[in-house]
């Protein structure tokens, strides 16, 4: 509605400018027929395929003007106001001096289009009446803008009332499939965690298996993939609501978080480097926010080749607080892939290959905390094989 607002309006405000430099343009033209010929029209009129619009010879009985000369003194020497009615010779001389005191040759004084030129014994003002084409331009205006608010309103009502109508099938949807995530995620808490004691119970009867270890291992990453579901499907119903807002140190955080993370980067023999930036302070639930942290991290060390070097930095920007997570990708990801990139369940393996362990919900459940928090996350290729993950957090108010 917003974007049709915006139609109609430069719509209707593009027609009356047009209208209204239209008949500018056309007093314009006739004044200066009227300054060439000495204060009248030509008895005989331009060849019609000629140069400038074409000119009636009904023109001189349709047209409503006057003309005043004055000399180099400032005094008026000529006045012919034969031509019209409204116009005494009384009135003429503050006509002039206004004419004479704006800037510019041409420009309207009420209803009076007035054209100055000058020569060497002075100056020659002339003035059309253009008040009927005024009142005409108005007039279109006040109706076209009436009208096209009517018609607004009229489409408002029609396209919210079809609009509600056709949406509510599909929020419907949406809300039977967030609601069943939610139930099917406490509903599998139970089996699994039977399945995973029985698992527990068989290794301890016939000791260390193959097998009973799969199922076990299996079982975890069924119960922490559920979980996030759980926690995705809170997130997006209830968005900030359903976290804890504080205001802590952001900056503790994040190098808490990434220092956890450097053993785990070295047994991968990759190396993690570490730049936050301190006493950055947010309103915002620490749990989450160390979430946020862990998967960015994570992802970047799971994804990156041997050898490489994972950055991870925090630093104020503005009122923003900025964490950024770079690492070298194994794979080449494609730039048209950045923008599913925080799709749950989506993976830049076209394979769906899952040996690195990941359930591919981590970075929408990046997304979710980072808005949750109003904040932004984007994705981005500094170079051809590096993956760069920056998410922007505004940062507490000082008191």
């Amino acid at each position: 509605m917003v974007l049709l607002f915006l139609l109609l309006f430069t719509v209707i405000c593009g027609m009356n400018l047009l209208n209204y430099y239209s008949v500018v343009g056309r007093a314009d033209y006739l004044l200066s027929v009227i300054d060439e010929n000495g204060g009248g029209f030509p008895e005989v009129f331009p060849d019609p395929n000629g140069k400038g619009p074409m000119l009636s010879p009904e023109i001189p009985y349709e047209s409503r003007f006057f003309t005043v000369s004055v000399d180099a003194n400032g005094e008026i020497t000529s006045v012919d106001t034969s031509k019209i009615v409204i116009i005494h010779d009384d009135d003429v001389e503050g006509y002039v001096n206004r004419a004479l005191e704006k800037k510019g040759s041409r420009g309207f004084i009420g209803i009076f289009r007035y054209y100055v030129t000058e020569d060497e014994s002075g100056c020659r003002v002339s003035f059309l009446d253009c008040g009927r084409k005024l009142e005409a331009i108005f007039t279109f205006a006040f109706w076209s803008l009436t009208m096209s608010f009517l018609g607004y309103v009229a489409a408002s009502i029609v396209l919210i009332t079809v609009a509600h109508r056709i949406m509510r099938p599909v929020a419907q949807s949406y809300e039977k499939q967030k609601r069943f995530i939610t139930d099917a995620g406490h509903e599998l808490k139970t089996p699994l965690a039977i399945i995973r004691a029985n698992a527990d119970l068989l290794d301890m009867e016939f000791g260390e298996n193959e097998s009973i270890e799969e199922i076990r291992r299996q079982t975890v990453q069924m119960s922490e993939l559920t979980a996030d579901l759980v926690f995705l499907a809170r997130m997006e119903e209830s968005g900030q609501n359903y976290l804890a807002m504080t205001n802590f140190g952001l900056s503790e955080i994040i190098e808490d978080c990434a220092y956890g993370f450097e053993r785990l980067a070295a047994a991968s023999d990759k190396t993690l480097t570490i730049d936050v930036q301190a006493e950055l302070l947010v309103n915002g639930n620490a749990k989450a926010l160390r979430q946020l942290c862990s998967i960015l991290l994570d992802n970047a060390i799971k994804y990156s080749p041997l050898g490489s070097t994972v950055s991870v930095s925090l630093a104020k920007k503005g009122r923003q607080a900025v964490l950024t997570v770079e690492n070298t990708t194994a794979n080449i990801i494609s730039p048209k892939d950045l923008e599913f990139l925080f799709d749950r369940f989506y993976r830049t393996d076209s394979s769906r290959n899952s040996k690195t362990g990941g359930n591919g919900i981590g970075l929408s459940i990046a997304k979710s905390v980072v808005e949750a928090h109003g904040g932004k996350i984007i994705a981005s290729l500094p170079a051809e094989d590096h993956l760069q993950i920056t998410a922007s957090i505004p940062l507490a108010k000082s008191k």
